[in-house]
């Protein structure tokens, strides 16, 4: 199977399971919110956003690493399984003592304390699942992934939903929820033991292991990017608000994180590719990237300008009357999400590019611009704020990761697909803001597609390029 078909195939095994996926958290969210109030909502964000800050330092990035040299060095695979093993359930095991102290020492609420102690101990159920999926994609074997996070999320939302409506309290959720991280960790084991009998191999000294850091560490800062700049907000609401702001923040940021999952999952399955070719295949590769941009521009900015019009709408309709401190949030959020679907993009070229450590240094500068902005608007402004601080500090990295790959790495410049796109973007948002009906929605999309076809904002090559990726077998070359 050639390259295009075969990130067909990963990509739509993965979108077919993450759509199942953010349908069923989805859902599950609404019940939480609706059911237990903003306040105990709050409490719920808060602990979920500690737990996830804090497993990024049980990953330091070592998962991204080991698909990228376990995509390029087969011969190496045991080796590398073993050492990515080994290092992140030691690196999970302090994490989780970390996240004890913390509990103790920072966080007052007595009921936030124990469901954070609660779900930590899901770090250490979940270095199984984490690093036997990784294997699996460097052989760009993404369907057992899928078909796991089907069925986790089905029997685990459909459990917790239940739950909730048979009278159980936040207590009991969280011991469900760490129950439910068993579900991955057994069937990845089998299906790892039954069809994939590649055994790890822990034949190493501690310099190895010190080397390995180091080699990954730039990775770590991507984890950094993706997770700490989104929740660490969420914490500073926590402690510069309170506890029913941290619900209002979480009600809207979980609406713009659910669709997310398009960049996101494309880079994921991109990524072994990219590092198998980039050296020896640039100039496919420029041309698939090109490609790669314009699509994202054509969905996600209508996306973005429709969640920003919409913003009053959607909540009253998912969260109710009480949720309406939520709406500034998500008005904000709607950009936000165009600027995360093209850096999910220009981060993964970075991270397959030989020099991936220019992510620790834009991270860096991201953690850093966030933090002090939101921390001072927050003091004198509202929860929305938060949002901005995040929008304005994705949109640097946004800046200087194009940037230094257009001059560095490989001459992508995305920026000419920008304008039809636009255009027609604005054309939708008229008639939107002169009708206001959600129920219009698909006349919005025809109308949007309408005017980029007219405007020949899709090409003929554009065109080629799907039915390739689709329909033809043999090996694929951009236009």
């Amino acid at each position: 199977m050639d390259t295009s078909r075969r990130v067909f195939k990963n990509t739509l095994f993965l979108y077919t399971a993450e759509i199942i996926y953010i349908a069923f958290g989805f859902i599950q969210t609404i019940v939480i919110a609706r059911k237990l109030g903003s306040f105990t909502f709050g409490q719920y964000s808060f602990a979920t956003s500690i737990l996830a800050i804090f497993m990024v330092f049980a990953d330091l990035g070592i998962i991204t690493y080991f698909i990228k040299e376990g995509s390029r060095k087969q011969k190496n695979i045991s080796k590398l399984l073993g050492l990515t093993f080994f290092t992140k359930f030691i690196l999970s095991l302090l994490t989780v003592c970390a996240i004890i102290l913390y509990s103790f020492k920072a966080i007052p609420d007595f009921e936030t304390q124990r469901i954070t102690l609660i779900l930590s101990l899901s770090i250490l159920i979940g270095v199984i699942p984490a690093v036997i999926a990784a294997l699996f994609r460097t052989m760009e074997k993404m369907k057992y992934e899928a078909i796991i996070k089907i069925i986790t999320s089905v029997i685990s939302s459909s459990t917790i939903i239940i739950a909730i409506y048979s009278g159980f309290k936040l207590q009991a959720i969280a011991i469900i929820l760490l129950a439910m991280a068993l579900i991955p960790a057994v069937l990845f084991t089998f299906i790892w033991r039954k069809k994939y009998r590649i055994m790890p191999s822990f034949h190493f000294t501690f310099i190895t292991v010190w080397k390995f850091l180091k080699a990954e560490f730039p990775f770590f800062v991507l984890v950094v990017m993706n997770t700490i700049c989104f929740r660490i907000n969420i914490v500073m609401i926590a402690y510069i608000k309170d506890t029913t702001s941290v619900g209002m923040y979480n009600a809207a940021f979980k609406l713009m994180e659910g669709l997310l999952f398009v960049p996101w999952i494309f880079s994921g399955v991109i990524l072994p590719v990219i590092s198998k070719k980039l050296a020896t295949e640039s100039q496919q590769i420029k041309q698939s990237m090109l490609l790669t941009f314009k699509f994202l521009i054509i969905i996600a900015l209508p996306i973005a300008v429709g969640i920003t019009l919409f913003s009053g709408t959607i909540i009253s309709i998912v969260y109710g009357e009480a949720y309406a401190a939520a709406i500034p949030v998500l008005r904000i959020l709607g950009p936000l999400f165009f600027v995360l679907s093209l850096t999910s993009v220009t981060s993964t070229l970075i991270n397959a590019s030989p020099k991936p450590q220019i992510n620790t240094y834009i991270g860096i500068m991201m953690l850093t611009v966030n933090v002090c902005l939101a921390y001072t608007l927050l003091k004198s402004f509202n929860i929305w704020v938060g949002a901005i601080s995040t929008l304005v500090v994705e949109s640097l990295a946004l800046i200087i990761g194009s940037i230094y790959i257009y001059q560095k790495i490989i001459s992508v410049n995305y920026t000419p697909y920008l304008f039809k796109p636009a255009i027609a973007t604005g054309g939708m948002a008229l008639l939107i803001i002169f009708t206001e009906k959600l129920f219009l929605l698909p006349i919005y999309i025809i109308f949007y597609f309408l005017i980029l076809l007219i405007i020949k904002g899709v090409s003929k090559q554009d065109i080629l390029f799907l039915k390739k990726l689709v329909f033809i077998k043999g090996n694929w070359h951009a236009k």
